[in-house]
């Protein structure tokens, strides 16, 4: 597939594209679950994950734990990952037919972008990391 993408198929081109858009939005349901199970663990007071153990307590009010979860380096990057990969998610919902040319240009700078974002997560911060 990618010698035929590089030498100029169009139907390469558009399976690739294709493919990029279902990443995207498998990245998306990646990253929602991993804010899901932060806020979870913030509102269940799970304190065996480190981010919670550090910005929460037994006995802080309901709306200051759901608020714990960007009070952090760790917890604002996963926030800003999650509000990137949902704009991506929109945009590609919503990409009209006349501007199909443009996908596979869009999908590598959302790639880079999420993709950049997701390590930084992953290897930097890592909120969901265990004590």
């Amino acid at each position: 597939m990618f010698v035929r993408f590089w030498l100029g198929d169009g139907r390469a081109v558009a399976e690739s594209a294709a493919a990029g858009r279902d990443f995207k939005w498998t990245q998306c349901t990646c990253i929602l679950f991993a804010a899901g199970v932060l806020w979870t663990g913030l509102i269940t007071n799970d304190f065996s994950i480190s981010y919670v153990f550090r910005n929460s307590a037994a006995d802080m009010p309901p709306i200051y734990l759901l608020t714990a979860f960007w009070s952090s380096l760790e917890g604002s990057h996963l926030l800003w990952t999650m509000i990137m990969s949902i704009v991506v998610s929109i945009s590609l919902l919503t990409l009209r037919e006349k501007n199909e040319p443009i996908l596979p240009g869009l999908l590598a700078a959302y790639g880079f972008c999420l993709s950049f974002m997701t390590l930084l997560l992953v290897w930097a911060s890592a909120p969901l990391s265990r004590l």
